[in-house]
């Protein structure tokens, strides 16, 4: 970023900062009487930040200090610093020293010593464990002591957070947050004499319209769905958005046991091996032939491509499609899509969870804080009206205030598509497994290679997935053995990126978007479905 334009955007930031401290003071009034009084507020993660992290000072305190000049914020590390380094300098990971701990537990030591966080950030997935073992404080009285009206808010999120504790309360507040919903071109469904998809739909039914408006064969081919907005992914983990809300789990909680050779899974492996064989997927290309010519600018693209009649997408993927559209006549061999969005198919055993919801933020007042006050103001604050306004202007998130979120360029569509389900509980790739067994993503890679092999016919589904059983039962038993390796080397392992067999170049996007009039930041231009989908930041 070149100096004047950083320091353009720093004078902006200003200017909006300075419009909005008289509004922003007025919301975080708590300590009125204390106004002058200098105070700490301490603030831990579950996450790992500490206090040299700029992402949360950027995004959330920042903000609070500047409108409050008595606050001092301090951020409490619960990363394991003996790990900092590891795996540097051609150094060998040791397999006999003792597992890092991770940031969960290094959070409640926090929280249960001498000097405890007075307010918790966390993931959704550490929630409950935080809620179960009392150590985050019911926010019912507080809100209704501040007159804070849920209302106001997007119930999916508020549902969301309370299904995570036994007795219904809210222990937690997220002011923003990522969700996707079921994009799908108009005219495929129109030239088909088909009724355009519609909220709330069963997977089955989903599946059922997906294939009745597939049609065509080779490069004139009409998919039916695709689980992005990439046309080529891999089915494998495409299947992970079907399973996560039925709660399929690759193994137990403690990494000690698959759980895979169910009937459950056997279902969901039938169904995704019985889409991919009728072709309601877009094939992949076999790199081995020579490649047809490039049809059109979006051609990497499932909905922009014209090829594909429904794409699971997130935020930021619309506004992809209403800036191509807009500057069509900009664009070679490109006509502007007619398209909507409904929510994201569930499971009648599940009704309304799914459709990748991930709350961004969650905040929680620690059951031990020294300045349970504070605390509370400060997560009122960023809960506040005039904080949602200022951050609804992103792009790519959702803010909780449900009046502040709206179509982009005053166009019409169905915007509530993307509020419609509640997060999914419990995630089928469990971040915490992975830093105690790093090696463990290899169980994943044999399921992956498994469900090829039904694909292409040379093992039935059954058979396959009791061999994954057996196999990583044999993987699972090492890790336990050798403290989470395979073998005596390596770094730490993490589940490899899904494969995308086709992938554009920075160069390309950074063309494709300035002929769609987009502006072309350098933070944001990046390999196609190179970062994880876990959460989305401005």
């Amino acid at each position: 970023m070149s100096k004047q334009r950083k320091w353009t955007r720093l004078f902006a930031v200003s200017i909006i900062m300075i419009m909005l401290v008289p509004l922003l003071v007025a919301c975080g009034s708590a300590n009125e009487e204390d106004a002058d009084q200098e105070r700490v507020l301490r603030i831990a993660t579950s996450m790992g930040y500490g206090p040299d992290d700029d992402y949360l000072r950027q995004q959330f305190t920042d903000l609070y200090e500047f409108t409050h000049p008595n606050i001092t914020i301090e951020f409490i590390s619960t990363f394991d610093e003996s790990q900092r380094y590891q795996g540097m300098g051609g150094k060998m990971v040791d397999p006999d020293a003792e597992q890092p701990k991770q940031p969960i537990e290094i959070l409640k030591e926090e929280m249960n010593g001498t000097n405890p966080p007075d307010v918790v950030i966390m993931d959704f997935e550490h929630l409950a464990e935080l809620i179960r073992e009392n150590l985050l404080t019911s926010l019912d009285t507080l809100m209704q002591k501040d007159k804070m009206n849920v209302e106001e808010f997007v119930p999916s999120v508020i549902e969301g957070i309370k299904e995570q504790s036994e007795d219904g309360r809210l222990y937690a507040l997220a002011p923003m947050f990522t969700a996707s919903a079921l994009i799908y071109n108009k005219k495929l469904f129109t030239d088909a004499a088909l009724a355009f998809p519609t909220d709330d739909m069963t997977w089955d039914q989903a599946f059922q319209t997906a294939r009745e408006v597939s049609k065509g064969e080779g490069n004139e081919r009409v998919y039916g769905l695709t689980f992005n907005s990439y046309r080529y992914s891999d089915p494998f983990y495409d299947m992970s958005v079907y399973t996560a809300p039925l709660e399929l789990q690759m193994y137990d909680d403690k990494g000690e046991k698959m759980s895979v050779d169910t009937e459950e899974w056997r279902k969901a492996w039938q169904t995704f091996y019985d889409l991919k064989k009728e072709k309601i997927f877009p094939e992949q290309p076999n790199y081995d032939q020579p490649q047809p010519e490039q049809q059109g600018p979006f051609d990497y693209h499932s909905l922009l491509s014209g090829k594909v009649a429904m794409s699971i997408v997130n935020y930021y993927d619309i506004t992809e499609v209403i800036n191509a559209n807009r500057n069509a006549a900009n664009i070679e061999n490109y006509e502007p899509i007619d398209w909507d969005v409904v929510s994201v198919p569930t499971h009648p055993e599940a009704p309304g969870v799914g459709g990748q919801v991930w709350l961004n933020g969650i905040m929680g007042v620690s059951s031990t804080a020294q300045n349970p006050d504070d605390a509370w103001d400060f997560i009122s604050f960023i809960m506040s009206e005039d904080w949602a306004k200022l951050k609804s202007k992103s792009v790519s998130q959702f803010v909780t205030w449900k009046k502040y979120n709206t179509t982009r360029d005053g166009l019409e569509y169905n915007l509530d598509a993307f509020f419609k389900n509640t997060p999914v509980k419990n995630n089928m790739y469990n971040n915490t497994l992975y830093i105690e067994k790093p090696d463990i993503w290899q169980v994943q890679n044999i399921g992956q290679m498994k469900f090829n092999e039904v694909v292409t016919d040379a093992k039935t589904v059954p058979v396959a997935l009791k061999e994954w059983q057996t196999e990583g039962d044999a993987i699972l038993k090492k890790l336990m053995e050798n403290n989470g390796r395979l073998d005596e080397g390596g770094g730490i392992g993490f589940p490899e990126p899904m494969p995308i067999e086709e992938t554009i170049s920075i160069e390309e996007k950074e063309k494709l978007m300035e002929a769609a009039g987009e502006t072309v930041v350098e933070s944001e231009v990046v390999e196609a479905d190179a970062v994880e989908s876990v959460e989305v930041t401005e």
